[in-house]
């Protein structure tokens, strides 16, 4: 025999039976070895023999220390257990664990209940550290022989391990995939086989009663069947079907050649299955119960399961037979078209085996949901399609694309085309239920495929009736079902413990079958109880109930006994005691019902126990038997008796009893009928007696009460009213004895004496002050109230927040949550993505390496200025698009930044949002927003009430403060901390290289001597141990001392431990500079850790939060002034610098201003960049113009790099960057449409004449511009244009002076703007229109005015002499009228231009 070598072992088999063993040779094969052990000898041989004729490389053990040596060194070792289900596996782990080690695997290949390898897996885990994959196997011998399919689940590290050897020896589909796959976590895998075997059951049953109706009723041949079902199996929807091929091949199966029986052995086969009664197999019974557990209809299933029970026990069948006296069947009548009704079968199969298939697959998505396993439908086919009984491929075809496409389906007939292939089966299903009626066939499982009442296929169903329900109410289905469950035998011995819904199926079930229930104060047991007790009025009558003692009518009276202080008494909503003694719950009523059973006599039984937790107690029902004709007083006298009994039973040793162990528990009979309600009404040891009825007096009712406890006071009944009921108050001592006087006697029906006539009390708990009390006397003094609740606030969030709030932005500044500065994050990408790329610093690089020299110095200045102690702003202005984040990315890249964006900030809307957002650039967390609203509307509350604010309400500039207050001392503690670091990162240092400094010193004193030995040499040579170690280390004795005295000279000894490293003069040059940088500079480092404050967008043009950027300054100046932190301020605002002058008073800033490159730097640096692509671009003479033209705003720059990168040439690039300025400026300066145009903040002719005027100039004087029209004395406009980058306007000793356009490239989009003919005409056309407009007005108002001095007399102002002063009025009228004529000419001469213009316009269109 080739058996594998001890310790060369991949896999171990526990259990060489039929599918260990074969599973043992299938793994040999595929290249494992195996190595497996069985106590069984004849097992044991036969594996060794088929091995050694085999040629395999399998060993086999009948003990496990051999078993588990076997298996290679340094790997995990992976078992695979081949073991029955249940007890035999709890036996083998049990055994196998103490000789595994931890991350050892087991796989649980049986068909085993999901719970218990859940169970398994946390023992294994805990036990050893070993991982347990539960794992379904399907396709029995045969195919763990050739290739099974199987579903592991389980944890899904171990799954990996095993992985490549599970898809090694799995089935291969059609398409060479194997059938195996990561089911899910926990017990999945074996729910997944659970399910698999149910939908075999299901299919086997639909094929059964095909063949039977095949055979007996339409009297076709063994043989004839055979080959029908071939046939189906061949093509169509039953195409490659593993049970219809295996029965086409199971019917023609003849023992001997035939000679025996010439029909087959099929005929020789007992028709009874008994598997699911003698628990041999148990996935069809636990698929059975998943069914009414989960809520999921499994007619087909849960049809073919009942005739597989009822076929167990065949002798039964025939005495029922014979008792029933029904007809016999009968076969097809003559002439019925037998060929026909084949083809019909075949549909009504099909239907059937879909159907298995969709109630199965909705099972798993049912369980998966709630169990949360996140089980794949679409993984659950795909292992289905080969090695497995339920191989179907044109069924797996139809529904893979379905679930591929709806992961989260849960009813498959949801899907179009599942329901379409569904209902063309119906026909067929009805045409074969009829004939198996009209012949009397049995065909449970097709009948139940077509009852639409399970299988919600209509609209309207069978619905289970209203409540409360009726003992007819059950389907013949649903008394089925619990048939089944009757002859289950955990059923009965356990009894019901999944209470979910009062509408449970099976709580149902259980109260049918009137089975006990463990947990009954669930509202489904309840229902239980209710069904026995609103049973049919006439079913009630012909059927007594049986008691749980048997017999008939022997406990006909029930009583109500309390139990008090059994349970915590509940005092309110969030009393923790209530949720303590919930877990408990099970327990004591337990005891209770032992205690209570073993003090029976037999004349009386305890029905239920019903906790009624808010009152700390419990109902006892107890059913006692009457003696017959007795009358009223001994009926009171059993009663008392079975108080007395239970009484005595309860209180002896009564601690025991309660949920805690100790206390005294006592018991009271019910005199009343209890309100069982669950309102938020809460014990009180005042309780409220109302009378329906005549009043009680006082003595009646304390004789009545006081044997409850010790009462305190009795109130006499309230006064006389229409409205309210009569009622007293009744005050105890204790609330226990509250609580047991309220559930025993309310309901009660009191008889007063002297034949005054009966009361009815009505018993309620009493609050024992006023309702809201504390919130009305709280409401009703706000002058006190307000303002303590303001100042506890406070001062809760001053003393608790704070702290919180500075860690935050602590953790901001150091990026403790910044995966970037995350080290581990840093040092897996060290070793990872760098390997694979190359580190391109991008801008940052770019601005300081010579490329531009004004960034360069602009990033030097900043460096200087942050080595040095803060003393005042550090601004870097520039327009958008200049480089001034990749200047500052590059200055600060070595400090402590917090950036504060003002352009984020100044997006809030409201206050509240404004100060959000300045905490969310802080880290300031949390913020508590909506107080600022609340302090709001109390201050205007205190207007209503006391007619003036509290001055609650915090201003806003305020809030800002404390904000930034608390980011102050953040940024102060961090320059602390960072600081310590350093200075511990020293001492650390320095501590090192003085220990380097000795060693090389005491090494060259050795060399000087000559006594220095290389221990290298000896590791090359072979020179004794020094050849094994390698190493010629002194000792650590030497390496302390130092050996500083110049006179301790070393020995020959010594040498031989010197170190390996030859010293060199460099290297003692190196220790002597290490020596002298020994003194910590506590003032630079200092320094180097303060934290940097970058304040970006400062100011920034449109910016309308004047009171952020005043506190912002302040703030800022602060930090300055306390040397806390540099503040660099950024913005394209150039004004900006005036605000932080008068913040910072006395101290000039550090202004760096940023420009757009020049035409050499601009050209250097695209040459630069393109050089560096690989292939390298290189620029021509001709390319330069056209650089030019671009400008020398970075990021136009970057854009031209970019597109060249993409294949473009560099005047393709620019004319399409151009292009798309031109596109931008006609959207941003003219608008979309007329309507939009209106909405702009300046008029159309003002930005067509500044863009025909930047066209031929490149800068404009401001005051030009702004003293002729459009412009002038609407200076708004110009600065609404600058606001939206369409021009900048640069100012000299602070006042506006030139006017740039917005960026070096519109210069060149406004030329092609002006070469756009009928555009240009256009926007002429529509300025030209204003001036006529304009001009027209000067006229109008001439004529007026002219018309006025003639009123006025103008002709009588004449003089006589031609040669004098002329007068007043005639020099007005003069040059009112050489207005007029200018303002005609004018409007002559633009309206000559329009004529123009449209010709241009007709012929361009």
């Amino acid at each position: 025999m080739s058996t594998a070598a001890q310790g060369q072992a991949d896999v171990g088999v526990v259990g060489l039976g039929s599918m260990g063993g074969c599973m043992s040779l299938l793994f040999a094969e595929h290249g494992s070895h195996v190595v497996g052990v069985d106590v069984d000898p004849r097992r044991l041989n036969k594996i060794k023999k088929t091995a050694e004729e085999l040629k395999l490389p399998i060993q086999a053990y009948d003990s496990l220390e051999p078993f588990a040596a076997a298996f290679k060194a340094g790997r995990p070792r992976t078992i695979i257990l081949s073991l029955p289900h249940d007890g035999p596996i709890d036996a083998v782990l049990k055994t196998l664990l103490p000789v595994l080690d931890r991350d050892d695997i087991v796989i649980d290949g049986a068909n085993e209940w999901y719970e218990e390898t859940e169970r398994r897996q946390k023992w294994c885990m805990k036990e050893k550290g070993v991982l347990l994959i539960g794992m379904g196997v399907s396709g029995g011998y045969q195919s763990a022989r050739r290739g099974p399919s199987m579903s592991p689940g389980g944890p899904r590290d171990a799954y990996m391990v095993v992985e490549p050897m599970l898809k090694k020896w799995a089935a291969k589909d059609r398409h060479g995939n194997p059938c195996v796959a990561y089911i899910g976590p926990g017990g999945s895998g074996h729910y997944v086989k659970t399910i698999h075997n149910g939908i075999e059951q299901g299919i086997m049953g639909v094929l059964a009663e095909a063949y039977d109706l095949l055979r007996h009723t339409l009297g076709f041949k063994n043989d004839e069947v055979g080959d029908i079902f071939a046939g189906w199996n061949a093509k169509g929807e039953l195409r490659g079907n593993f049970l219809v091929k295996l029965g086409s091949e199971i019917v023609k199966f003849k023992k001997g050649d035939g000679h025996e029986n010439p029909e087959g052995i099929i005929d020789d086969i007992d028709d009874k299955v008994v598997q699911d009664v003698d628990e041999e197999e148990g996935t069809g019974v636990w698929t059975f119960r998943e069914i009414a557990y989960r809520h999921v209809a499994g007619n087909t299933i849960t049809g073919s399961h009942q005739m597989r029970i009822i076929s167990a026990n065949k002798g039964e069948r025939r005495k029922v037979a014979a008792n029933l006296s029904l007809p016999p069947r009968s076969k097809a009548p003559s002439g019925f078209d037998r060929i026909k009704f084949v083809e019909t079968l075949r549909l009504a199969v099909y239907g059937g085996t879909l159907a298995s298939f969709i109630q199965g697959m909705g099972i798993i998505a049912r369980a998966s949901a709630q169990q949360k396993w996140d089980v794949s439908l679409a993984t659950c086919l795909n292992i289905w399609r080969a090695g497995c009984i339920i191989q179907s491929d044109y069924i797996a075809d139809l529904l893979m694309p379905i679930v591929e496409k709806d992961p989260g389906c849960n009813n498959l007939l949801l899907a179009p085309d599942v329901a379409r292939e569904l209902s063309k089966t119906f026909e067929s299903l009805e045409q074969v239920v009829r004939l198996a009626l009209d012949r009397r066939a049995i065909i449970p499982s097709i009948s139940s495929t077509l009852e639409p009442s399970d299988c919600t296929w209509t609209e309207t169903s069978a619905a289970m009736p209203t409540w409360p329900p009726t003992r007819n109410a059950l389907l013949y289905r649903h008394e089925s079902i619990a048939l089944a469950l009757a002859t289950w035998p955990p059923v009965k011995r356990l009894g019901v413990r999944s209470c979910i819904r009062p509408n449970h199926i099976f709580h149902r079930l259980c109260a049918r079958l009137k089975l006990p229930c463990t947990r009954p104060s669930c509202d489904a047991a309840r229902y239980c109880r209710e069904m026995q007790q609103h049973q049919d009025p006439a079913v009630s009558a012909q059927e007594p109930q049986a008691s749980p003692l048997g017999g008939e009518g022997v406990f006909d009276k029930e009583v109500l006994v309390f139990l008090e202080s059994i349970f915590p008494i509940r005092l309110g909503t969030f009393d923790p005691r209530h949720l303590i003694a919930s877990l408990r719950q099970d327990a004591v009523l337990s005891s209770i019902r032992s205690r209570l059973a073993s003090a029976s006599d037999g004349s009386w039984v305890v029905r239920s126990v019903e906790p009624r937790m808010k009152d700390g107690g419990a109902f006892v029902r107890i059913a006692y038997r009457s003696s017959p004709g007795a009358a009223e007083g001994q009926a009171e006298g059993e009663e008392a008796r079975v108080e007395k009994v239970v009484k005595a039973a309860v209180e002896k040793d009564s601690g025991k009893l309660t949920w805690s162990g100790v206390g005294a528990a006592k018991a009271f009979l019910v005199k009343g009928k209890p309100w069982m309600e669950d309102l938020y009404r809460f014990p009180s040891p005042r309780i409220r007696v109302e009378f329906d009825g005549p009043d009680v007096p006082q003595q009646p009712l304390y004789s009545l009460f006081r044997p409850y406890g010790h009462i305190a006071d009795l109130h006499p009944p309230s006064p006389v009213s229409k409205d309210l009921p009569r009622a007293t108050t009744v005050a105890f001592n204790r609330l226990r004895s509250a609580t047991a006087a309220r559930n025993c006697l309310d309901g009660h029906v009191l008889r007063l004496p002297d034949g005054a006539g009966q009361t009815r009390l009505g018993v309620f708990y009493e609050r024992q002050i006023a309702r809201h009390a504390v919130r009305d006397w709280l409401t009703s003094h706000p002058r006190l109230v307000l303002p303590v609740i303001v100042f506890l606030l406070g001062s809760i969030s001053y003393a608790i927040f704070n702290p919180v709030r500075e860690w935050f932005v602590e953790s901001k500044l150091l990026g403790r949550f910044d995966l970037d500065k995350n080290s581990t994050v840093s040092w897996l990408r060290t070793r990872t993505l760098s390997l694979f790329s190359s580190k391109d610093d991008g801008d940052a690089g770019e601005i300081c390496s010579g490329v531009w020299r004004d960034r360069k110095e602009a990033v030097e200045q900043v460096e200087a200025r942050l080595k040095d102690y803060p003393s005042t702003f550090i601004t870097i202005t520039g327009p958008r698009g200049s480089g001034k984040s990749a200047l500052l990315q590059r200055a600060t890249r070595d400090r402590r930044t917090l950036t504060i964006d003002c352009a984020e900030v100044c997006k809030a809307s409201s206050d509240a949002g404004l100060v959000s957002a300045l905490a969310e650039q802080t880290g300031y967390w949390p913020v508590f927003g909506f107080l600022a609203s609340a302090s709001n509307l109390l201050d205007l509350a205190a207007v209503g009430v006391m007619g003036q604010k509290a001055g609650f309400a915090t201003p806003i500039e305020d809030q800002l403060k404390q904000v930034l207050e608390v980011t102050a001392h953040a940024l102060t503690s961090v320059s602390s901390s960072t600081l310590h670091d350093r200075e511990c990162a020293f001492s650390t240092a320095a501590a090192d290289a003085q220990a380097e400094l000795d060693r090389a010193s005491f090494i060259e004193r050795a060399r000087r001597n000559g006594v220095w030995h290389d221990g290298r040499l000896d590791c090359i040579a072979g020179n004794g141990i020094m050849s094994e170690l390698g190493l010629g280390l002194e000792s650590d004795e030497e390496v302390r001392s130092g050996r500083a005295n110049e006179d301790d000279v070393p020995t020959q000894a010594d040498a031989a431990v010197v170190g390996v490293v030859v010293p060199t003069e460099a290297g003692a040059g190196k220790a002597e500079e290490k020596k002298e940088r020994r003194t910590f500079d506590k003032e630079r480092e200092a320094v180097e850790a303060l934290p940097v404050v970058v304040i970006k967008g400062f100011e920034a043009k449109g910016a309308k939060k004047e009171v952020l950027f005043n506190v912002l300054a302040e703030w800022a100046a602060g930090l300055v002034s306390n040397r806390a932190a540099h503040v660099i301020i950024v913005s394209d605002n150039t004004s900006a610098n005036k605000r932080l002058a008068r913040a910072l008073p006395n101290k000039p800033l550090a202004a760096i201003g940023l420009a757009d490159a020049d035409r050499d730097n601009s050209f250097h640096y695209i040459a630069t960049k393109l050089g560096s692509l690989d292939p390298p671009v290189e620029l021509r003479n001709e390319d330069r113009t056209e650089v030019e033209r671009l400008g020398g705003r970075l990021t136009d720059l970057e854009d031209l790099i970019h597109k060249v990168r993409s294949g473009s040439s560099v005047r393709e690039a620019v004319e399409e960057l151009i292009a798309q300025n031109v596109i931008e400026l006609r959207q941003a300066a003219f608008g979309e449409d007329m309507d939009a145009a209106k909405e702009l903040p300046w008029l159309r002719e003002q930005v067509w004449l500044m863009i025909k005027a930047l066209a031929t100039n490149d800068k404009l004087k401001y005051a030009d511009v702004l003293a002729d029209w459009p412009f002038k004395g609407k200076e708004s406009a110009l600065h609404a244009l600058e606001h939206h980058d369409l021009i900048m306007i640069f100012h000299k000793n602070g006042r506006p002076s030139l006017i740039h356009p917005g960026k070096p490239i519109y210069r060149s989009a406004f030329e092609r703007l002006l070469q756009d003919t009928p555009f240009r005409a256009m926007q002429d056309m529509y300025a030209n229109a204003e001036q006529i407009a304009s001009a027209e007005s000067t006229v109008k108002a001439c004529e007026t005015e002219l018309l006025t001095l003639k009123n006025i007399g103008l002709d009588a102002g004449k003089t006589m002499n031609p040669l004098g002063p002329k007068p007043a009025p005639q020099g007005r009228a003069e040059y009112l009228l050489a207005k007029m004529r200018a303002a005609g000419d004018k409007i002559e001469k633009l309206e000559a231009d329009n004529a123009e213009l449209r010709k241009k316009l007709s012929l361009e269109a």
